[in-house]
């Protein structure tokens, strides 16, 4: 049995995310830098034919699971770079690990702080059950401040594995967990 860590796990007093899935979301270990999410990359999924860019889909209610993943993490990146996004809160609303990185990431920005992430490339998407995909991705490096008076901290970037499940709304898929995983 494994136990499930969520990506809320505080470094200090910086989440961890995923990270992703953190990722969470963004997705990264207790030791290794936020999540952050890059250009998105082509998707490794038997079940859909590779994305290179999450403005293919036409909406979001179109979108397939792949392209929603490539979407979230771009929305993730800026959440945490800018301190806010309605469009990433309206698609994690249900993710108790993706609210506890908004609402730290709020507090950070707050408080004077900042994120400056370039977010994660996505090198891998692999449907596992019904609403559940593993996700492999790289995350950029980090350069963060819990304040306006601490110090410029750094988190290393590198790969990251998490578990995104998804469901499938009216308006389209919303993240309803995120969960780190072994590599």
């Amino acid at each position: 049995m494994s136990v499930r860590r969520p990506l809320t796990s505080a470094r200090g007093s910086l989440p961890v995310l995923v990270c992703v899935v953190g990722l969470l979301l963004g997705a990264c270990a207790e030791d290794d830098p936020e999540p952050r999410i890059a250009a998105p990359a082509e998707s490794a999924s038997a079940s859909a034919a590779p994305s290179n860019s999450v403005s293919e889909a036409a909406t979001p209610v179109d979108e397939t699971a792949e392209e929603f993943i490539q979407r979230w993490a771009e929305l993730n990146r800026d959440m945490q770079n800018i301190g806010a996004s309605p469009e990433y809160e309206r698609i994690t609303r249900g993710c108790e690990p993706c609210q506890g990185a908004i609402e730290r990431i709020a507090e950070i920005h707050a408080a004077g702080g900042f994120v400056e992430w370039d977010g994660m490339e996505i090198t891998r998407i692999k449907k596992m059950y019904t609403r559940s995909y593993d996700v492999w991705a790289t995350s950029a490096p980090t350069r963060y401040k819990n304040s306006e008076s601490s110090p410029v901290e750094r988190f290393k970037g590198g790969p990251h594995k998490f578990m995104l499940t998804l469901r499938r709304t009216a308006d389209g898929f919303v993240v309803d967990d995120l969960a780190r995983r072994p590599l």
